[in-house]
């Protein structure tokens, strides 16, 4: 509980170092997206830094530099490797308290709310990292290639 109000201080090689001594494994590294509530009272936003630090440190690329796009009005950051993908992501949910960002169906909407720690922002986690690792594809509209 104490970490998540207040992580430990550490370097990004110090963190980064962590990660490393956790296995002895030494081929690519995962990637990795981090999400946050700007709102989340639970886990301090130090936490999501600490996090950003310590996986652009593992992938050996500059915490400095990245591009930054909105994401269904959220402000998302990427880190890309040296062949040009993205290997660490984060996204900073506006007004979003602590759970997992959904975004409900209409159908869903009519239904009832969102499930506790479920929180409808307009934007899902989930669906965002299936298409974005390849493991779902959206359908096109009709005529578009």
């Amino acid at each position: 509980m104490t970490a998540m109000k207040k992580p430990q201080a550490r370097t990004a090689q110090q963190w980064g170092d962590l990660v490393r001594s956790a296995s002895s494994h030494t081929g690519p590294r995962p990637r990795v997206s981090i999400w946050h509530g700007m709102a989340d009272r639970t886990v301090a936003a130090a936490n999501a830094a600490a996090l950003l630090s310590q996986w652009t440190n593992v992938h050996g690329i500059d915490e400095d530099i990245f591009t930054q796009a909105s994401l269904a009005g959220h402000r998302h950051r990427t880190w890309s490797n040296r062949k040009g993908e993205t290997v660490v992501e984060l996204c900073l949910i506006e007004g979003m308290g602590h759970g997992t960002p959904v975004r409900r169906t209409k159908a869903q909407a009519r239904a009832r709310g969102a499930e506790r720690f479920m929180l409808d922002v307009g934007l899902s986690s989930t669906l965002h990292l299936a298409t974005s690792w390849g493991l779902v594809h959206r359908k096109r509209a009709p005529g578009r290639k």
